[in-house]
């Protein structure tokens, strides 16, 4: 009986994905995400949306341009909606009166 060599592929070592933002930073980006913002992100800055998802799972940004428009647009998001719960709160206290 012949006797066969097994090969297997070795893994690629993808390295590790190291933070290059301040933790601060980073924790506000996990708080105020929201499931498909790295497409509208990416979209807005002209990147690649695997760019983006990178830079809010990992922190990972290695361009200050990036780390600018995604602070620009959570901040751009927050405006909105306190816009638009002034808005509301105003709506609501007109009916009631």
């Amino acid at each position: 009986m012949e006797q066969e060599k097994k090969t297997y592929k070795k893994k690629k070592n993808k390295g590790t994905k190291n933070r290059t933002i301040a933790i601060e930073l980073f924790k506000q980006w996990e708080k105020l995400q929201r499931n498909g913002d790295a497409p509208v992100i990416a979209e807005k800055l002209g990147v690649s949306t695997p760019t983006i998802q990178k830079a809010l799972a990992y922190g990972c940004v290695h361009q200050q341009v990036i780390i600018d428009g995604i602070n620009n647009f959570f901040a751009d998001r927050l405006q909105s909606e306190r816009d638009e719960a002034a808005r509301l709160k105003s709506l609501t206290a007109t009916q009631e009166s």
